[in-house]
């Protein structure tokens, strides 16, 4: 199975012309992929600072590397800067100094770009749609679009996207009170990636129930 969400989160993109916003994007195998890992294991992460990277020969490496490991490439959709990861890394690396953990120094932007975003930028926040036997999925996410549209506070153009996934859809919004959930939204607060979490690509061989 291959699944390329490119051009759809496309739009969504923004950079910068001194390149100090980066997006994050980490390249995973999945156990339920039918790979011999336990739960998931990481391949390997890409900060990518120019569209042109993204839609060119980054974006070829990453297709590549989903294509040899049978995997999946998640990108947060929360832009980073590297200026504010800088500035967090600094406070994290004196506790990795203090702890005597500096061996852990070589996951740290990793860590920081997982966690953080730029500051001012535009927030996404994901929510998963699974697919159920006996549900139509479509009307899952119709539901949810109908809270959303809804849902304070007040937000001209809420959902923003509907991606495909391995098992269902993403429904890329903008943020809201996930305390005024009603059931007939038909998802949980459970569902909700509050970092903006996609899936970018995959191409998987053997999916498992």
């Amino acid at each position: 199975m291959i699944l390329d969400n490119f051009e759809e989160i496309r739009p969504l993109l923004r950079f910068s012309e001194d390149r100090d916003l980066y997006y994050f994007i980490q390249v995973m195998q999945r156990e339920k992929d039918g790979n011999p890992v336990k739960g998931q294991k990481f391949v390997r992460s890409y900060y990518v600072d120019r569209e042109e990277d993204l839609f060119g020969k980054t974006g070829q490496s990453i297709r590549t590397a989903c294509h040899d490991y049978n995997a999946r490439a998640y990108i947060k959709l929360n832009v980073c800067s590297y200026r504010h990861s800088a500035l967090r890394s600094l406070g994290l690396l004196s506790d990795l100094i203090l702890n005597g953990t500096e061996r852990q120094l070589v996951h740290l932007l990793e860590s920081v770009s997982g966690k953080y975003s730029a500051r001012g930028s535009d927030k996404f926040w994901t929510i998963d749609i699974d697919r159920e036997e006996g549900v139509d999925t479509l009307q899952k996410v119709d539901a949810a679009s109908s809270f959303l549209s809804e849902a304070q506070p007040p937000c001209g153009d809420r959902v923003v996207a509907v991606l495909d996934t391995v098992t269902g859809k993403h429904i890329i919004s903008r943020p809201f009170n996930p305390s005024q959930i009603p059931a007939q939204a038909l998802f949980k607060g459970d569902d909700i990636k509050k970092e903006g979490l996609t899936i970018l690509y995959a191409d998987i061989k053997d999916i498992r129930p």
